[in-house]
C-alpha cells in the first residue's frame, strides 16, 4: 500500500515536470536507471568503501542523489551559462535591456 502511494505521488510529480526539455527527460531516465542498479545487480557496488555503500545499496537513495546532482547541473548551474549567452540583438540574455510586452498581458497603468 505504501509503495503504491509513493509510486502514484512520483508519477503525479513527473507529470508536472517539463519533460519536453531534453535535460529533464535525461534526469528522469538516469535517476531511474541508476536507481535500479542495486536491484538488478546487488553486488555492483561491492568494491566501494562501506560509508558509500550506505547510500549506494539503496536504489531510492542512489536515484535521488543522481536526480539532485543532474538537476543542479542542468537546470541551475547550466542556467547561469545560458543567461550569459548573447541574444540575437547583441544584448546578454537576462540583462537590463527592454523587455517586450506580452500580447496577452494587460497593459499596466502607472
Amino acid at each position: 500500500m505504501l509503495f503504491g502511494s509513493v509510486a502514484a505521488s512520483g508519477i503525479q510529480t513527473l507529470a508536472t515536470a517539463a519533460l519536453e526539455k531534453g535535460e529533464n527527460a535525461l534526469i528522469v531516465a538516469a535517476a531511474l536507471g541508476i536507481g535500479l542498479i542495486p536491484i538488478a545487480a546487488p553486488d555492483f557496488y561491492h568494491a566501494f568503501p562501506g560509508d558509500l555503500l550506505v547510500v549506494l545499496d539503496s536504489g531510492i537513495s542512489t536515484g535521488c542523489v543522481v536526480a539532485i546532482l543532474l538537476n543542479l547541473a542542468f537546470n541551475h548551474l547550466g542556467a547561469r551559462a545560458d543567461r550569459r549567452t548573447p541574444d540575437p540583438d547583441g544584448q546578454e540574455a537576462g540583462g537590463n535591456g527592454p523587455v517586450p510586452a506580452s500580447p496577452s498581458a494587460p497593459a499596466s497603468a502607472h
